[in-house]
C-alpha cells in the first residue's frame, strides 16, 4: 500500500498593489480676517517689547551681563 503524499499548493503571487494616491495640491492660505481697530499687530508689538524690556530689567536686577544671559 503506497500512500501518496500531496504536496501543498505553491503560494499564489500577491495581487498587484494599487498605486498610492497622489498627495493633494497645496491649498492657498485662507485670507486672514481683517483685524478690528486697536488690535492685531499693535498688541503683538507691545507684548513683544514688554517681554524684551522685562528681560533687560531682570538682567539689571540680577547683575548679569547681557553677554551671558543664562549664567
Amino acid at each position: 500500500m503506497a500512500v501518496a503524499f500531496r504536496l501543498p499548493a505553491p503560494p499564489r503571487p500577491a495581487p498587484p498593489r494599487p498605486a498610492p494616491p497622489r498627495p493633494a495640491p497645496p491649498r492657498p492660505a485662507p485670507p486672514r480676517p481683517s483685524s478690528q481697530a486697536g488690535t492685531g499687530s499693535a498688541s503683538r508689538t507691545t507684548a513683544h517689547s514688554v517681554s524684551v524690556m522685562s528681560d533687560g530689567y531682570r538682567r539689571t536686577l540680577s547683575g548679569r551681563s547681557a553677554a551671558f544671559p543664562n549664567r
